[in-house]
């Protein structure tokens, strides 16, 4: 949806941080992140005993190369979200699968996380 050409007084005034002075819209705000440091620190359980495992399984219409099925993202999402507490091979096994879809609306990614109890 494109931004409006003008932007009325009432929304300026509510939002001074996010309008230009001349009110033709939103300016664009800088984000900064120290690409070394984690979006946010870990907050799993310190606790969990065992191994994790977590399956990712694209559903696709056209299957893409395994190196092409970026799980990374994934995984490190669980991570930052505190569902995992690490990713390190002693802690969690990752398996990436894709199994082919007729039709395009039926096109998913399913993940999952179970944990294996130390013994």
């Amino acid at each position: 949806m494109p931004l409006p050409t003008k932007v009325s007084d009432a929304t300026r005034r509510l939002n001074p941080g996010i309008f230009s002075p001349d009110g033709l819209g939103p300016r664009p705000v800088m984000e900064y992140r120290d690409a070394s440091q984690p979006l946010e620190s870990d907050r799993a359980k310190a606790n969990d005993s065992g191994k994790f495992f977590v399956r990712v399984v694209s559903y696709r219409v056209n299957l893409l190369d395994e190196d092409n099925l970026c799980e990374k993202f994934h995984v490190d999402c669980l991570r930052y979200a505190g569902l995992i507490p690490s990713d390190a091979p002693d802690r969690c096994r990752i398996v990436t699968t894709q199994e082919k879809v007729a039709h395009k609306r039926e096109e998913r990614t399913e993940i999952s996380v179970d944990l294996i109890p130390s013994k």
